[in-house]
């Protein structure tokens, strides 16, 4: 259908369309633009240069700062006309993409491992640090951080490990498709850190050949922490490891 249309009756179809649409000609000068089009630009449409985001746009989506400074997920898509040239059809996917992060954050689970995703470990999570505050109870967090060529069914192996290992009363989270969390009641730092060479030794025999690594944080519940803090420091704890694994 596209591919019949003129770029004058194009730019009539979509004109009071909120899908942004510019058209180029043949030698991929803009030739025509909508009303939703010329919303998005900081200039008219001869001035727009070759080297404008909406022109250089290479890939399907593209990450766009509007006038005023608002900041647009646009979906874009590249249509041939009859006469040679071409239609840059955007679509903001702005508001569709933030209720999808909504959603993602209401969910409590992995999709792939069936595991608690980070809001699910964080709601599970506050049981035990409240009885940490009240029994001064130990806890400890370990991140267990996957690198090299993972793939889901590289996560689902962890996870089947992770869950063949750890007693039941222990929690294990995902915070990243490439990270997990393990939260350890009535643990210490020193057993935790038993635990890591345990795992890190079955991980390493798991994945013999492939080119999978891993990398361990830990921390342990202080009388200050929360949640969002005991997960930092174990964060923290992370990191010296995997700059040193980039730098090797």
């Amino acid at each position: 259908m596209w591919d019949r249309l003129t770029p004058s009756q194009l730019v009539e179809l979509l004109d009071t369309s909120s899908d942004a649409l510019l058209v180029l000609d043949r030698n991929a000068r803009p030739a025509a633009a909508n009303a939703a089009l010329l919303r998005l630009l900081d200039a008219g449409l001869d001035d727009l240069e070759p080297q404008h985001p909406l022109l250089a746009a290479a890939a399907d989506s593209l990450s766009y700062t509007a006038p005023g400074g608002a900041r647009l997920q646009l979906q874009v898509r590249r249509l041939p006309l009859a006469d040679g040239g071409q239609a840059l059809w955007f679509r903001d996917c702005t508001e569709q993409q933030r209720l999808q992060q909504e959603l993602s954050e209401q969910t409590l689970t992995d999709p792939v491992t069936g595991l608690l995703n980070r809001r699910g470990l964080s709601v599970a999570l506050e049981p035990q640090i409240s009885r940490c505050r009240r029994y001064d109870s130990p806890l400890s967090l370990v991140l267990l951080e996957l690198r090299g060529e993972v793939d889901d069914p590289a996560r689902v192996r962890v996870s089947r490990i992770l869950k063949d290992q750890l007693r039941w009363a222990d929690m294990i989270g995902c915070n990243e498709e490439q990270c997990f969390i393990l939260a350890l009641p009535e643990t210490r730092l020193a057993d935790a850190e038993q635990l890591i060479a345990k795992l890190r030794e079955r991980l390493a025999a798991e994945f013999a050949g492939e080119a999978v690594d891993t990398g361990f944080g830990v921390a342990e519940w202080r009388k200050a922490d929360n949640t969002r803090t005991l997960l930092d420091r174990a964060a923290a704890d992370l990191a010296p490891a995997a700059a040193s694994a980039a730098a090797g």
